[in-house]
């Protein structure tokens, strides 16, 4: 018998199993369709103005802005989408915050810019099926990252979002757009840089307008969680199942842990998880991750998504105009 391999050495081989020898069950993870679209979906801007409205207020023909003032800062505040209804490029980043300032000025006179407080660098990828779309959701949602706290939302997962463990503040999410903005559910996933800017590091706006700045900041908030998700799939339990009897066949696990893991994936997909002690439970569910699966509960087809795929096809191939 082959010597033992640790779960990330099977992880790695088991990409040369050649995939004509594979059960029927096994799969090829399907790619989005499409390159995915970046841009900008929230941006909050602040300016310093000589009077000021109501704590919160609303211009007409702002195109959905709010706006709000804080007069004992001498700020007045704008939120809004640089693009109604989709992600904005750069021009629609330095173009909205033309029109908005104008507006302002024109109320209240603005005395300076005093910068972006916010701003949403945004990646939405389209999926081929709508399985396809909850199974990447269902990953994403196990992805755990240093530090940050994880908050999950339905049942199946559409939203995930990462916290900052010693505030409320939201670093990055993971949601559905159609669900989201009630439009057509399970075909857009969206990966979201949510980046506030604290008092005197705010950048202004042509900054953020920049291409390779909103790519940066991307890519450094996503990059923890592509390492995160680096070699797991979310599938359903017949893909998962046939892809331990094939690392077992091919000498990728020993017996004890192919044996651990399908006892763990029948047991945990039948519902019968409470049956575990807490800590056996927990750590049964960390093995199964460890080994690169998580598990589709809600999908009644054969699906697999490939977490870190998806992932860096947001971070490499998207393009930022």
């Amino acid at each position: 018998m082959p010597p033992p391999t640790t779960p990330g050495t099977a992880r790695s081989e088991r990409e040369s199993i050649d995939p004509g020898e594979v059960g029927v069950c096994s799969t090829r993870p399907s790619p989005p369709l499409e390159t995915p679209v970046a841009g900008v979906d929230t941006l909050r801007l602040l300016y310093e103005t000589h009077d000021h409205g109501e704590r919160r207020f609303e211009i007409e023909d702002a195109g959905g802005w709010a706006f709000g003032s804080i007069p004992s800062l001498g700020l007045t505040w704008a939120e809004g989408h640089p693009l109604a209804g989709a992600l904005g490029s750069s021009e629609d980043v330095e173009a909205a915050a033309s029109r908005v300032r104008g507006l302002l000025d024109e109320r209240f006179g603005v005395r300076t810019d005093r910068g972006v407080a916010r701003s949403d660098q945004t990646v939405t990828t389209r999926f081929e099926r709508p399985q396809e779309a909850r199974a990447f959701l269902a990953g994403m949602a196990s992805a755990a990252l240093p530090r940050c706290e994880v908050t999950r939302r339905g049942h199946p997962v559409h939203s995930v979002s990462w916290t900052h463990a010693t505030g409320r503040r939201k670093l990055a999410r993971c949601y559905d757009q159609g669900l989201e903005r009630g439009g057509e559910a399970w075909q857009l996933a969206r990966l979201e840089d949510q980046r506030r800017y604290p008092s005197g590091a705010r950048p202004p706006v042509g900054v953020v307008a920049d291409p390779a700045y909103l790519r940066g900041k991307f890519e450094a908030r996503f990059g923890p969680i592509r390492k995160a998700v680096e070699g797991v799939k979310a599938a359903t339990f017949p893909v998962i199942a046939q892809t331990i009897a094939d690392e077992f066949r091919f000498g990728y696990r020993d017996v004890r842990e192919a044996e651990r893991l399908a006892a763990a994936l029948v047991l945990l997909s039948g519902g019968a998880g409470e049956g575990y002690r807490r800590s056996t439970f927990y750590k049964r569910r960390a093995e199964l991750r460890a080994a690169g699966f998580v598990v589709v509960e809600d999908s009644s087809e054969v699906v697999e998504v490939d977490l870190g795929a998806v992932v860096d096809q947001a971070l490499d191939e998207a393009v930022w105009r």
